[in-house]
């Protein structure tokens, strides 16, 4: 097994889209096709409650360290070496 994954939060655009989109699709596209309008804001919604899990269960450390690591790919490497030695120095 790889470990376990966790989320990385959501974009803030994910998260205005699903607001704007559902009041859309509430207010304006149900009047027009209601089908259409309640599947739309079904969807809108689902995408709503998905980006607060993320704010929820994400960390944003993890998402700030995966950037660092595909922009300084060698600086980072170095930088987590020198971390475990000193760890391992304190534990002897």
């Amino acid at each position: 097994m790889a470990g376990k994954i966790l989320p990385g939060p959501l974009t803030s655009g994910f998260l205005l889209t699903s607001i704007i989109g559902f009041f859309v699709s509430a207010f304006y596209v149900y009047k027009l096709t209601p089908a259409w309008g309640f599947t739309f804001s079904v969807m809108f919604l689902i995408m709503f409650i998905a980006s607060m899990v993320s704010l929820a269960r994400s960390s944003v450390d993890t998402k700030l360290r995966d950037e660092i690591e595909q922009t300084y790919p060698k600086e980072y490497k170095q930088q987590l070496d020198n971390k475990r030695k000193s760890i391992r120095r304190r534990r002897k």
